[in-house]
């Protein structure tokens, strides 16, 4: 691909390196990259350790660890929704993941 993505842990925004452009940026907010609800105080913290793209490379999915939804990226676009349910259980939940051979 011609973009590399950086995962928000403690950042409050996405991290985006356009390897064409020589470009690095970052979009979104503190609106959408929020820490779980369980962090008191509210820190901002360990919102995001991994993720995967998909095989075609649209999309990338950031897995919660504190954070309580998963984080969808239009690779394209580069914007940012939230899926999914909520995962309310607490801290560390999700921080790897990979996209097997076979697309699933």
């Amino acid at each position: 691909g011609r973009k590399i993505i950086g995962y928000p842990n403690n950042a409050d925004s996405v991290l985006v390196i356009d390897v064409i452009k020589q470009e690095v940026y970052s979009v979104g907010d503190n609106n959408i990259l929020q820490s779980g609800r369980h962090r008191i105080p509210q820190d901002r913290r360990y919102k995001y350790l991994g993720g995967a793209s998909t095989v075609d490379e649209k999309f990338t999915y950031l897995f919660p660890c504190d954070a309580e939804r998963v984080l969808k990226i239009d690779n394209e676009t580069l914007s940012l929704s939230l899926v999914g349910p909520e995962f309310l259980e607490g801290e560390n939940k999700y921080q790897n993941g990979f996209v097997a051979k076979d697309g699933c």
